[in-house]
């Protein structure tokens, strides 16, 4: 068995973005690993907040490996979202 990394065009990511509708929790590291993620994000977050039933973003302290950064933080949010 190989692994394989999955790679998307930005407008790849937006197509599939669209057709979410489920409640969605978006944590986000406020070190980001690439410079140009704020455009991303603000293109994502807009398709989030017009198609999902309900969208909270959260920025936590760290870089991409948010669980292992702050893992209690992000822990807490993820059972705040659920509960």
């Amino acid at each position: 068995m190989s692994s394989q990394i999955l790679r998307f065009a930005h407008s790849d990511f937006l197509h599939l973005v669209k057709n979410l509708r489920a409640p969605t929790l978006i944590c986000l590291a406020r070190k980001p690993a690439h410079v140009d993620t704020d455009v991303v994000r603000l293109d994502a977050r807009k398709s989030y907040e017009a198609t999902c039933e309900s969208f909270k973003l959260v920025y936590l302290t760290g870089n991409h490996f948010l669980h292992l950064n702050c893992p209690a933080e992000l822990a807490a949010q993820i059972n705040e979202f659920f509960h």
